[in-house]
């Protein structure tokens, strides 16, 4: 093992070394566009590095043989670093002095790796760096797999919480359009009502005319004067008046007749539509209070074969009868409904 002297020497003389920074010896202001830039490398990445280790690392672990090579390239550098310090721009050719400067340096950086090299790994693992790095390396692995499996558990919750908030969204989307619809129904509902209100005022002033016309009639107040007509054309003209009184009448009741259908047929609308609006609102109040799919369901085929369904509304007769559209959706709806068969 290297004795205390000479560990002491080296280490003194690497601190030499790297007594001035790097910068200040590649340009000084006096030298004007001269500098030693080429010189960086070799001091960058080979003299001060393993300054540092020969500063940092057990090397009174090395032989004193040992010690011996590796101060000598050391202390050539040494040398060479004072004449980076002290060189002026006096003489013949200052560039010429400054590359044989920077070339001495490099040859003299590489017989001190070639000298110190293989022995800082070895310190290196003494010191525990090598264990400690991979002691490092495996906290680290160890860290990323607890984050790795604390990401897969924030991401499973929320891939619920995403379900949830698509579930709840549906079902908001759904409840809006069922409000939706229930206020256009009853819309249409309060128009049909005041269409119809129309249709029976005319109902109403035609029945009036039609019953002033049929008493104007029976006591002769639209019948010809028949005194100076001679007994030829008399039963002509009583013809021809009778005629014209009935075709009045009839189109008079025909009309009469034909504003009440008008009438019938739109409070039959109103009640229909009246009757959706209502059923859109209690399947609103039946779906919030089934919490099982089934169950929903349910009150959706019902809710449907009252909305699409024809409810009777006693208005017009024949028209509640229909149910093939009633029974053709139920059937798609419980077609929807069954669970998939597994092939």
């Amino acid at each position: 093992m290297a004795t205390k002297n000479s560990v002491e020497e080296l280490r003194d003389l690497a601190k030499g070394v790297q007594s001035t920074p790097i910068s200040e010896l590649l340009r000084n202001s006096e030298w004007g566009s001269i500098n030693f830039d080429k010189a960086k490398p070799d001091l960058e990445e080979i003299v001060w590095p393993i300054c540092n280790e020969l500063l940092s690392l057990q090397i009174e672990l090395i032989p004193e043989g040992q010690i011996g090579q590796i101060h000598g390239p050391l202390g050539e550098i040494d040398a060479t670093i004072d004449r980076i310090r002290s060189f002026q721009l006096g003489g013949a050719d200052p560039k010429a002095t400054r590359d044989e400067i920077v070339n001495a340096l490099r040859g003299q950086a590489d017989n001190l790796f070639t000298q110190a090299h293989g022995w800082i790994p070895y310190l290196a693992l003494k010191r525990g760096d090598v264990e400690a790095n991979i002691s490092k390396l495996q906290s680290a692995v160890e860290q990323t797999k607890q984050k790795n499996d604390e990401f897969e558990k924030w991401l499973d919750g929320k891939k619920t919480e995403v379900e949830k908030i698509v579930a709840d969204t549906r079902e908001m989307a759904g409840e809006a359009g069922v409000a939706q619809f229930t206020t256009r129904f009853s819309a249409e509902a309060d128009n049909k009502r005041k269409e119809a209100r129309r249709w029976l005022l005319a109902t109403c002033v035609g029945g009036l005319v039609s019953v002033l016309t049929s008493v104007a009639i029976f006591v002769g107040w639209l019948s010809p004067d028949l005194s100076e007509v001679n007994a030829d054309t008399r039963d002509i003209i009583l013809i021809q008046s009778m005629t014209t009184k009935f075709i009045l009448l009839g189109i008079l009741l025909s009309a009469t007749f034909w504003c009440g259908r008008q009438y019938n047929v739109l409070k039959h609308l109103q009640a229909q539509n009246q009757h959706r609006a209502d059923s859109l609102k209690t399947f609103q109040a039946f779906t919030q209070a089934a919490n099982e799919p089934a169950g929903r369901d349910a009150v959706l085929i019902e809710a449907t074969k009252a909305i699409f369904g024809h409810t009777p509304s006693g208005y017009i007769k024949g028209s509640d009868s229909d149910g093939d559209s009633r029974l053709t959706i139920l059937e798609v709806l419980k077609q929807a409904t069954k669970p998939d068969k597994p092939e």
